[in-house]
């Protein structure tokens, strides 16, 4: 779960996933800007949603192989704020799910 205008983060742990191409997407009621960076266990995702709703994070690794449990849920709660400006204006809150590649 995660609030509208907030930063959301999840953990992709590839450290025995051996070689092949890692696949994230984020569909849901609004367009989320994905980050990703590189860390000790895997990668770290970033996202903000601006709309309440569910959005489904689908993780495919080496080509079109869905990993365990993905496409995974993520339910978004809040509403848009505006301000002077019509700028948004959000606290930052991390909720952190480590996923785990795992290759049978």
């Amino acid at each position: 779960m995660g609030f509208v205008g907030q930063l959301c983060r999840f953990i992709v742990n590839t450290v025995n996933a051996g070689s092949g191409a890692l696949a994230v997407t984020i569909d849901g009621p609004s367009k989320v800007q994905l980050s990703c960076r590189e860390i000790e266990e895997g990668y770290e995702f970033t996202y903000s949603p601006s709309a309440p709703g569910d959005y489904l994070i689908t993780i495919k690794y080496a080509g079109s192989t869905h990993i365990p449990g993905s496409p995974f849920k993520a339910h978004i709660e809040g509403s848009i704020a505006f301000s002077e400006g019509h700028k948004f204006f959000a606290d930052t809150c991390y909720k952190i799910q480590k996923v785990s590649v795992l290759l049978y």
